[in-house]
This record gives C-alpha cells, structure tokens and sequence, in this order.
C-alpha cells in the first residue's frame, strides 16, 4: 500500500515567502537605523575630544597666566625703614592662580572621561559590526535565497497537483480540493524547508544538500506508541552494545599476563 499525506494549504508556503522577504526588509531597515545612530554616537563623541583637546589649551594658558600673575606680585617685595624685606601677600593672585588650577584639573577630568567612552565605543562599535555583516548577509543573501526556494516548492506543489490521480485529498486553501495519489512532497517538502540556509538559521534545522528535491518520498509516519516503541528497543540496543563492549575489555585484561 502506497502512503498518503494531506496537505491542506500550500497557499501558506507563499505567505511565508512574503513573510521572509518583509521580514529581510526589517532587518535592512533596522540595520540602517543602528548604522546611522552609531555614526552620529562616534561623530559626537569625536567633536567632544577635539572640543575638550582646545578646550585644554585654552585653561593651561590661563593657568600659566595667573601663575606669572602671582610670580609679578611676588617679587614686588616690600620693605621696612630697617631694610628688611618680604613678598607682598598677593591674596587676589593666588586665589586666582587656585581657581585656575581646579579649571584645568576639572577639564582635565572631563577630556579623560570622554577619551575612555571613545575606546569604550570603538570597541562596542567593532564587535557590533562583525554582527551587523552576519545579518546583513542574511538579509541580502539568506532571504532571497529562501525566498526563492520557497517560490519553486509551492511551484512544483501546484503542479503536481494538477497532474495527479484523483485518489488522494489536496487542498489550496485550508479547505477541500483536489486529490492526488501518495502525495510524496509533504514529508520532503519539511525537509525542504528545514535544508535552507536562511530557515535552518531561524528554525535550527540542519543544512541542505544542492539536489534536495521536494518531490522525493516522506518518510513513513508512526504514531505516539510505535516511536516510543522504537526508542526503547534503540535505548536497549544501545545498552547491550556496551555491556558487550565492557565484557570484552574484561575479557582482555584477564587474558593478558
């Protein structure tokens, strides 16, 4: 007796094809959208560190400014009717040769502070980007492909149900429609789907051979019991196999002297 399927929505294979392609269009948007804000991050932050390199500048000339300010002051030194002498308190100089040395320290802080969240971002910028070309290629590369897979089962599917026997339940639409004798696509054609390299990505399925042909014979179907049934003799097969492997190796070491 010759095994049957049903398949009872082809027309779902080309939804997923739709589905696929919107969805390799999301991911090129997304991918843009991601590029386009890292790129204004690493411009910022390139802006700051030049801002903050002038900005250094800037607050070591006032320093120094203030410093000689003080210096001046303290060599204008006052002397008594004895002749002794001694520098002048310069109370405003200092004060402002101290507030200029807290600028400089403070921009010093935030000119380090910004070249660390640089290296911070090249480095996430640089992981980022070995992900980005993976799933750009999936995008541009992987969803086509698929895609197109997809396009040529659904294809071969409606064609072949306009040439089969009427002998077999077919369906296009989810419901009741034409019949074909031991529809073969249905088992190769999961497959089919799991051999792409874009779906065996999204779905953890293996990886396709270049002649998978999605007409090629299911495999048989069991039910709950029989596949159960089967695990266990594979399980108790499996067993037998080591205790053999295991007397063996006993046999050998009590034959060895």
């Amino acid at each position: 007796m010759s095994e049957q399927a049903n398949v009872h929505n082809i027309e779902a294979i080309s939804e997923m094809r739709s589905a696929l392609l919107r969805f390799g269009d999301e991911v090129k948007q997304a991918l843009l959208v991601a590029a386009q804000e890292l790129q204004r991050t690493e411009e910022w932050l390139r802006e700051r560190l030049n801002w903050w390199q002038r900005e250094m500048e800037r607050r070591e000339e006032i320093a120094r400014r203030a410093y000689r300010a003080w210096e001046v002051c303290r060599s204008n030194l006052i002397c008594d009717e004895n002749g002794r002498c001694w520098p002048p308190p310069c109370t405003r100089e200092n004060q402002q040769y101290e507030e200029a040395v807290r600028f400089l320290k403070a921009g010093q802080a935030e000119l380090a502070n910004v070249q660390q969240w640089a290296k911070r971002v090249q480095q996430a910028a640089a992981d980022y980007q070995v992900e980005a070309r993976r799933m750009t290629n999936l995008a541009s590369d992987g969803v086509p492909q698929a895609a197109a897979y997809l396009s040529s089962v659904a294809d071969r599917l409606y064609a072949y149900t306009a040439i089969a026997a009427p002998t077999a339940n077919i369906s296009t639409s989810g419901s009741s429609g034409q019949t074909v004798s031991s529809l073969d696509a249905v088992g190769e054609l999961v497959a089919g789907l799991g051999a792409a390299p874009l779906l065996a990505t999204l779905a953890g399925l293996g990886v396709p051979t270049e002649n998978a042909n999605p007409l090629a014979s299911p495999p048989v179907s069991h039910s709950a019991e029989d596949l159960q049934q089967r695990v266990e003799e594979l399980r108790r097969e499996k067993q037998a196999s080591e205790q053999a492997e295991l007397e063996e190796i006993r046999r050998q070491q009590a034959n060895t002297p």
